[in-house]
């Protein structure tokens, strides 16, 4: 091998090798709860599945094809632990919620493929895989399995492109309410970073589709920018606290109870209560009970949520106890 070969070898798989390190240090920490995990094994995934990208497109380690079809369900892992790391960084608070499991069923169906094609039906060899253009003339002269697995890959790509741009939606909305000069340069920098995620990652389904040559400089590329992020994270270490203070910002501009009296509204809502028992009216309702207050269900139900910390049913079926 030489020196050239080795030194763009080198530059391909060190972003990953370094992220997968990264995420070790953090498994290593002994104070850690669910969000470390989460933070770690989203670097893991990401750093798995650029050395899956790497090993197909480069051809420089023809053994380990084999290897990098055992990534396919791990690069759809990857792009919904992704997702959820961007949504808490968004927001104010680290939740995981039920709903987010579903962002997980591509990885599963990706497993069972895997499982079926290689234990199952018998007509694939690892040996023989390859990567080439889907449009080029030679993609259809490879086996359908072939096909079929280089198909997964690029779906997973796809799959991270769409959420990558829910995200930037989400982040635009943010970055708009930016009432500082600094904070604004803050969300600046963010916003780019994601536009360039993204961006590397439309570049590398087009490579997919045309030729090889681009995949690999996309992941040059993407390497040079998560470098980027690192070091800039290293600088600003500060940078999710300010982003935090932001979002608080942000969500209070969208409250509903922006402006409304609130220490009003409870007072007449607890008057219609012990006064008017209005929890008696078995038709109750959240929509009734606001036209009664002469204000919207969404302003009621995030007065009942944010200032008496209850649901709608638990408060009323408090007064129906008494």
């Amino acid at each position: 091998m030489i020196l050239s070969e080795f030194l763009y070898l080198f530059l391909m798989f060190f972003v990953p090798m370094f992220l997968i390190i990264i995420a070790l240090g953090q498994l290593a920490e002994r104070d850690k709860d669910f969000v470390h995990y989460v933070f770690a094994f989203s670097f893991i995934g990401q750093g798995l599945w650029e050395i899956q990208i790497i090993i197909y497109s480069t051809k420089a380690f023809p053994d380990l094809y084999g290897f990098a079809v055992w990534l396919i369900p791990f690069s759809y892992v990857v792009t919904p632990l992704l997702f959820i790391r961007y949504v808490w960084i968004f927001s104010v608070e680290y939740r995981f919620y039920r709903r987010h499991i579903f962002l997980f069923i591509p990885s599963v169906m990706a497993l069972f493929f895997c499982l079926f094609v290689i234990f199952v039906s018998g007509e694939f060899s690892l040996n023989h895989f390859e990567a080439l253009p889907f449009l080029s003339k030679s993609f259809y002269s490879l086996p359908l399995i072939s096909r079929l697995f280089l198909i997964n890959i690029l779906l997973s790509k796809i799959y991270l492109f769409g959420l990558m741009l829910f995200m930037l939606y989400k982040f635009y909305k943010i970055s708009r309410y930016s009432t500082t000069v600094r904070l604004s340069r803050v969300f600046n920098v963010g916003y780019i970073f994601a536009i360039l995620i993204a961006t590397m990652t439309a570049i590398c389904i087009f490579g997919d589709l045309f030729s090889m040559s681009v995949v690999r400089g996309s992941v040059l590329v993407a390497n040079v920018f998560i470098c980027a992020v690192y070091v800039v994270s290293r600088r600003h270490p500060s940078y999710n606290r300010m982003l935090k203070i932001e979002i608080e910002k942000v969500s209070y501009v969208n409250s509903y109870i922006k402006g409304l009296d609130s220490d009003r509204v409870i007072a007449n809502l607890y008057s219609l209560m012990r006064e008017e028992k209005a929890f008696a009216d078995e038709d109750i309702s959240l929509k009734k009970l606001a036209d009664e207050l002469d204000i919207t269900t969404h302003q009621l139900s995030q007065i009942l949520n944010e200032k008496i910390k209850k649901n709608f049913n638990t408060f009323i079926n408090e007064f129906r106890v008494e």
